[in-house]
């Protein structure tokens, strides 16, 4: 199964603790959001500094042209788990990105070859814009993919901006992971989380901008439980 994939289902069901009255080893802090670098250029170098950071994923940019060079950025990613971005994929390139170490594929709808959706060896997350139609974005819940990618844009991120986003992500029960500015504050980060947002995915340009991963991943380590949310009761009126 592929990582991120695996990742996901846990933070959809929780995480279990150790049970009974006895001594149990202190468990590690687990952030409730996954953090994921996506990169713009194929480029070693903010790999690494990504996976410094405390990126749990990256995702990779790259054309048919050079899959074979994925193994040094792959390698540079150390023990982080990869995913390509492709805007010219095609059926006959997944036996080459599974072979170089591919976890999950990243695609548009307009692009990617209907084929990839058989494929049971990566985990498969498909980009919706927020512009769609409510009928066509809602056909993601049919189709075999693992996740969905929503950009929620440039910051200030306004109600609106957000409200647009949740319309879209309410449209199917897949896990959402949304693309965000690095510089999200603990309560924007929070807000994310209680919408059910599962992964929060930054652009990388640079080293500089890879770094600031780790600020965003301590947000999400720092989170409170999410508050219970209150039914709210219907009256019965007698008839």
């Amino acid at each position: 199964m592929s990582k991120l994939v695996e990742r996901l289902e846990k933070l959809a069901h929780g995480v279990n603790q150790p049970m009974g009255f006895g001594f149990h080893a202190a468990q590690p802090k687990t952030p409730s959001l996954l953090t994921i670098a996506l990169r713009d250029k194929e480029n070693p170098k903010t790999a690494a500094a990504a996976a410094s950071a405390g990126a749990d994923f990256i995702v990779v940019p790259v054309s048919a042209a050079n899959i074979k060079d994925l193994g040094a950025t792959f390698k540079a990613a150390e023990s982080v788990s990869c995913g390509v971005l492709c805007h010219d994929l095609s059926a006959e390139h997944i036996p080459a990105l599974k072979e170089a170490g591919c976890d999950f594929l990243v695609f548009e709808p307009q692009q990617a070859p209907m084929s990839i959706l058989r494929d049971e060896g990566m985990g498969k997350v498909l980009v919706l814009d927020n512009l769609m139609e409510d009928t066509l974005a809602a056909t993601a819940e049919q189709l075999e993919v693992d996740a969905v990618l929503l950009d929620l844009g440039d910051p200030p991120l306004t109600i609106q901006r957000v409200m647009t986003f949740q319309r879209t992500a309410g449209l199917t029960s897949k896990s959402v992971i949304a693309v965000v500015p690095a510089t999200l504050s603990i309560a924007e980060v929070e807000v994310l989380r209680d919408m059910g947002v599962q992964g929060l995915a930054v652009r990388v340009k640079d080293v500089k901008s890879a770094e600031a991963i780790g600020d965003l991943r301590k947000a999400a380590e720092g989170l409170a439980p999410p508050k219970k949310k209150k039914m709210k009761a219907n009256a019965i009126l007698p008839r």
